[in-house]
């Protein structure tokens, strides 16, 4: 079996932040997050459909599946953080 190990992420790298469950309600979190983040030196990008909401998700199945592709095709993305996570996310 072959290990992945990442590479350790340093100042001015990209962060992308998605939502691949539920949504985050209030944009203040969001915001604390992303501020708290680039204070520590990173940048940071936001999913397209973090905001969006169907019955209790962050967005269609499609949606925060698009999302969580495009993070991993962007080639500056060193990392992604997940603002929600539980039922959903598989």
């Amino acid at each position: 079996m072959k290990i992945v190990k990442p590479k350790k992420l340093v100042k001015g790298d990209l962060i992308g932040l998605i939502s691949p469950a539920s949504p985050v309600k209030n944009r203040e979190i969001i915001d604390d997050a992303v501020n708290y983040i680039e204070k520590q030196g990173y940048k940071v990008i936001l999913g397209e459909h973090i905001y969006s909401e169907k019955g209790y998700f962050a967005g269609s199945d499609q949606q925060r599946l698009d999302d969580l592709h495009k993070m991993f095709t962007h080639k500056d993305v060193k990392a992604i953080f997940c603002l929600r996570g539980g039922y959903g996310t598989g």
